[in-house]
């Protein structure tokens, strides 16, 4: 009987599901600090944050080249290669969105 190309049962890990809150213990007072940063200066478009974002993504960007890209594959790709993420990287993308 064929197993449709997916892993044995003695290969498949258990993922734990998803637990915002706890994902969010480690990061808060970092979070907390940007959110309030961009609410006490009210420059919600185009503030420094977005400045800030601009300067990481030169070392990747041609000079010159501006990027536009809707909400998907394209936007997590770009996001990715803004964080670093390196061929050979493992990422874990959730199979569900909000």
């Amino acid at each position: 009987m064929s197993n449709w190309g997916l892993a044995s049962s003695s290969t498949i890990r258990n993922v734990p599901r998803l637990n915002l809150k706890a994902q969010h213990q480690g990061i808060r007072e970092e979070v907390f600090r940007a959110i309030t940063g961009v609410n006490h200066l009210q420059r919600l478009i185009l503030g420094s944050e977005v400045k800030s974002s601009k300067q990481r993504s030169l070392p990747i960007r041609p000079p010159g080249m501006r990027w536009a890209v809707l909400p998907g594959s394209d936007a997590l790709i770009l996001a990715l290669l803004l964080l670093g993420v390196q061929p050979g990287d493992e990422v874990l993308p959730v199979p569900h969105t909000f």
